[in-house]
C-alpha cells in the first residue's frame, strides 16, 4: 500500500520470525505507510475512530483525575481511605480507583505508564483494524468493545484482589503499605495485543491453501512449531520483565495479574460471542464471571 517512496511501518516483520515462508508471500497485505495510517484515521468507521480517541484521551483524563485527587478539593484522609489501596484495610472503592491514580511524588512513573499505554493501544489499533482484516481473518463482532469494558470496569477489582492475595500470603514486603498505579491495566492491554498476534499467526497457518496439497502435514508441523516458539517467547518475555520488579518498590503481582487476565479473558470472550447456543453462551459467561470474581475476592479467605 502506498507508493515506493512511502515510509513503512513494518507490521509484518513481527510475523516473519515465527511463520517461515507462509506469510512472506503476502508481504504487501501487511505494509502500511504513514499516509495510509492517516487515511485509516479519516476513513469511515465510527468504532475505529472511537477506539483511537480512547487511546489518546485516557491519559488526559487520568492526568486531570490525578490533579483532582491530589489537589486541594479532597482531603488526604479521604484520598487514603477511598482512593488508595491500603493493604491492611481495603474496600471496594479503593480496589477500583487505586488502579487509576499514581503517587504525586513520582511524576516519572505516571509519564512512563501513559507512554506505554499509548504505544500498546496504537499497536492494538493497527492489529485489530488493519492487520487482522488484511489477513482475511476476523474476530467476533463487539469483541474489542466487550474486552474494553471488562478491562476498565472489572479488571481493577481483580488486579487489586490478586495483589491483596499475595500480600496476605507474605509475598509482598510488609513495609509496602499502599498500592496504586495504572500498570496492571496496561499489562492487560499488553496481553490483549499478544492474543491478537497469536490469533493472526494461527489463522495464517490453518487457512493456508498449501494445506490441501500432498505432504502438507509436515509443513503444518514445521510452521506450528515455529509459531509456538514465537508465542512462548512472546509470553515469557513479559513474565521475565515482571520478575525483575521483585525486590523493588514496584508491584510485580499487579503486573502479573493484568498479563494473565488479559489473555485468559480475551479468549473466553471470543468463545462466548461465537457460541450459537444460549446454554453454551451462558456457560462461557459464567466462567468469565467466575474468573474475575475469584480473582477479586480470593484474598478474603487467606
Amino acid at each position: 500500500m502506498g507508493d515506493s517512496g512511502g515510509i513503512y511501518i513494518p507490521v509484518k516483520t513481527l510475523y516473519l520470525i515465527a511463520a517461515g515462508s507462509v506469510i512472506p508471500a503476502r508481504w504487501k497485505d501487511y505494509e502500511m505507510d504513514l499516509r495510509a495510517v492517516a487515511g485509516e484515521i479519516r476513513s469511515p468507521g465510527l468504532r475505529k475512530h472511537l477506539f483511537l480517541m480512547l487511546i489518546l484521551v485516557v491519559p488526559v483524563i487520568l492526568d486531570l483525575f490525578q490533579l483532582l485527587v491530589f489537589g486541594d478539593l479532597l482531603s488526604p484522609e479521604f484520598v487514603i481511605e477511598n482512593l488508595v489501596l491500603d493493604y491492611s484495610d481495603p474496600n471496594l472503592q479503593s480496589m477500583f480507583f487505586a488502579n487509576y491514580i499514581h503517587s504525586p511524588f513520582d511524576r516519572e512513573h505516571f509519564i512512563h505508564n501513559m507512554f506505554s499505554y499509548v504505544v500498546i493501544g496504537v499497536l492494538i489499533w493497527l492489529f485489530y483494524y488493519h492487520v487482522i482484516p488484511s489477513s482475511g481473518a476476523s474476530l467476533p463482532k463487539n469483541f474489542l468493545g466487550i474486552n474494553l469494558i471488562l478491562f476498565f470496569l472489572a479488571f481493577p477489582f481483580a488486579i487489586s484482589g490478586i495483589v491483596l492475595f499475595f500480600r496476605r500470603m507474605g509475598s509482598l514486603p510488609e513495609e509496602i503499605r499502599y498500592g496504586l498505579g495504572f500498570s496492571g491495566i496496561i499489562w492487560a492491554f499488553t496481553s490483549f495485543l499478544l492474543f491478537l498476534m497469536c490469533f493472526v499467526l494461527f489463522m495464517e497457518i490453518f487457512t493456508d491453501q498449501a494445506l490441501s496439497c500432498a505432504g502438507s502435514l509436515k509443513d503444518l508441523r514445521k510452521e506450528s512449531v515455529l509459531v509456538l516458539c514465537f508465542i512462548s517467547l512472546a509470553l515469557m518475555a513479559p513474565v521475565f520483565m515482571i520478575l525483575t520488579d521483585i525486590g523493588t518498590d514496584r508491584n510485580p503481582f499487579a503486573h502479573f495479574a493484568g498479563l494473565s487476565l488479559g489473555f485468559i479473558i480475551s479468549a473466553m470472550v471470543a468463545i462466548c460471542i461465537d457460541e450459537a447456543g444460549n446454554r453454551r453462551r451462558l456457560y462461557c459467561l459464567f466462567i468469565i464471571f467466575f474468573v474475575v470474581a475469584a480473582a477479586s475476592s480470593m484474598w478474603i479467605f487467606v
